[in-house]
């Protein structure tokens, strides 16, 4: 029995995990420390962050992936 909820409990965390990992889990919220303020990534920022990778024509990445320049010069481009 102990064996059975041990094992039910590692799924939930694995799903979980790999919810969270892909995006599934629907938004999260980013650190601007810049403006040192936070943002809801949702699909409206989704829009907005793809909206500026379009307008600034760089290829799409996700942004934790880009480098600290340009985290830096979506926040100054949404910002303003």
């Amino acid at each position: 029995m102990r064996l059975k909820h041990g094992m039910i409990a590692l799924m939930l965390s694995g799903a979980a995990l790999g919810s969270a990992m892909t995006g599934c889990a629907g938004s999260s919220v980013i650190y601007d420390p810049y403006w040192r303020d936070y943002h809801p990534w949702d699909i409206g920022e989704s829009r907005f962050y793809r909206q500026w990778e379009i307008g600034t024509h760089r290829n799409h990445m996700d942004f934790y992936r880009r480098n600290r320049g340009d985290q830096r010069a979506y926040w100054v481009w949404r910002h303003h």
